[in-house]
């Protein structure tokens, strides 16, 4: 009796935490909500002044110098915190789907059929 009482509430709590976990990545990424901010890093970019050899800089052609941003800290910002937050709320749903599939195993008759052979 126990057993089935237990199978249907771990059955329900991790059926439960997947839709969760799967409600709350559509939020996050249709825009309702943002995303956590795990990561807060700068802008990737190249300092051009450091890539000019010593030749180029005695020449009289006009050089840019000074640093370039290639992405800027809120695109890295973004994409690495969306993708952490989806590694978390997969990972969270994997644990619901091992919980379901215990509560399923205690819900499932166990049946034992043994033959002897004479």
């Amino acid at each position: 009796m126990y057993q089935r009482t237990i199978g249907y509430l771990l059955l329900t709590l991790g059926l439960f935490t997947i839709i969760f976990s799967a409600l709350n990545l559509y939020e996050v990424y249709t825009g309702h909500k943002s995303a956590p901010v795990l990561i807060n890093q700068t802008g990737i970019g190249l300092n051009l002044s450091q890539m000019i050899d010593s030749q180029a800089k005695l020449t009289a052609i006009p050089v840019q110098t000074g640093s370039i941003e290639l992405f800027s800290a809120a695109t890295v910002n973004t994409s690495l915190n969306l993708f952490f937050y989806f590694l978390l709320m997969s990972f969270i749903s994997v644990c619901g789907f091992k919980v379901a599939l215990l509560g399923v195993q205690l819900l499932r008759p166990i049946n034992i059929k043994s033959s002897v052979l004479s």
